[in-house]
């Protein structure tokens, strides 16, 4: 059964319903509620969309979309990535191995806010949806999101930014997944 708020989205054969598995928002923990925050979840997304399409062009795959917050959210993944997209993803991982230590796991478990925060975004306005499976930033300008220096809201943007520029010089979707140790 889709949520109330959200109803459901086919896109690409795959049922971008939000599952009742995720409860409502009053029900959610406070830090739950506050870092999966389907608004701020969506705009991580968004950053990382718009950094991939600088470069790749025609949007981010589907999949990849769902690595993005397990990355940016997890606090050690995070502030292990590169300084730059200069670095290749591969040669990072392959140099931080720790940090591929329980992604697929970690990847699973945040599905359905990834699906949630891409629904909110698309419903929103503020990302697009092609033919091909891929996820585009929507032409519309947003307010800057204000970055208070050393704020976590703003290192997430931040590192989102640089996963989408990485992701971009890795190769394709399947072996992006694979570095990271997930299946499509």
């Amino acid at each position: 059964m889709a949520s109330p708020i959200y109803g459901a989205t086919e896109f690409a054969g795959e049922s971008l319903t939000v599952p009742n598995a995720l409860a409502p928002w009053d029900a959610r923990p406070p830090e739950v509620a506050n870092l999966l925050n389907a608004a701020f979840a969506s705009l991580v997304i968004r950053s990382a969309i718009k950094e991939y399409a600088k470069t790749e062009g025609g949007g981010m795959p589907l999949s990849l979309t769902y690595l993005i917050l397990p990355i940016v959210l997890h606090r050690e993944t995070r502030e292990s990535l590169p300084r730059t997209s200069r670095t290749r993803l591969h040669t990072w991982l392959q140099g931080n191995q720790m940090v591929a230590i329980g992604f697929a796991t970690r990847a699973q478990r945040m599905v359905e806010y990834s699906r949630e925060a891409l629904l909110f975004g698309l419903q929103h306005g503020i990302l697009t949806a092609n033919g091909s499976a891929r996820i585009q930033v929507a032409k519309v300008r947003l307010r800057k999101y204000p970055r208070a220096e050393g704020s976590e809201s703003g290192a997430c943007l931040e590192r989102a930014e640089l996963v989408g520029r990485l992701f971009a010089a890795a190769g394709d979707a399947t072996t992006i997944l694979s570095m990271w140790g997930v299946r499509p």
